[in-house]
């Protein structure tokens, strides 16, 4: 348990009234109760998003939580009562580094140091990210992307930790297809039984 946050098992039934998480968030969500400077406490109700994946951390901030519920990404000043970032819906796993989380969802990726200093990828991928890693401070994998032919188009990717910048490698999969022409001859409509 650490001092500063608690997760709840439940929204509090008396006492102070819980902050949703986001504003006019009134479905239960992930209670979390937060310790504020000057010992007071505060319980927020954060949404949930589209995974089962939960976490909480402290940042290298003073007043700081990371929080994923269920995939969504909050950052939380414990001070303030509110969250001061939001983002993403589909975070499953993140993997720590130095100063820095990388989370990693199906569709996105983001790399959060603190408050002012992250970068959101976007649905950088359209089906599954996986085979992430971490080798000299550049975060690579691949995405996986299906196409018409049931397959996966697998197209590698590496993001420089010190500047969040994505790269992408060419396609590693491409299925060949072969096309036969066939013509026809159109015939009156009183020999298409013949």
């Amino acid at each position: 348990m650490n001092s500063n946050f608690e997760i709840l098992k439940g929204l509090p039934p008396y006492g102070k009234m819980y902050v949703p998480i986001p504003e006019g968030n009134w479905s239960e969500g992930l209670p979390v109760e937060f310790t504020k400077d000057d010992g007071t406490k505060w319980v927020a109700n954060i949404e949930y998003g589209k995974e089962g994946f939960d976490y909480i951390k402290e940042l290298k901030h003073p007043t700081e939580i990371l929080i994923i519920s269920n995939g969504q990404c909050f950052i939380i000043d414990r001070n303030q009562e509110k969250s001061i970032v939001e983002f993403g819906f589909d975070f499953k796993k993140v993997i720590e580094f130095e100063n820095k989380y990388c989370l990693i969802g199906n569709r996105n990726i983001a790399i959060i140091e603190n408050s002012n200093n992250y970068k959101f990828h976007e649905y950088v991928c359209r089906d599954i990210i996986d085979n992430v890693k971490i080798d000299n401070g550049i975060l690579s994998g691949i995405f996986n992307e299906y196409n018409a032919w049931d397959k996966y188009d697998k197209t590698e990717f590496f993001i420089d930790l010190d500047s969040f910048e994505l790269t992408k490698a060419k396609k590693v999969f491409k299925p060949k297809k072969v096309t036969e022409i066939k013509t026809t001859e159109s015939k009156k409509w009183w020999e298409i039984w013949k």
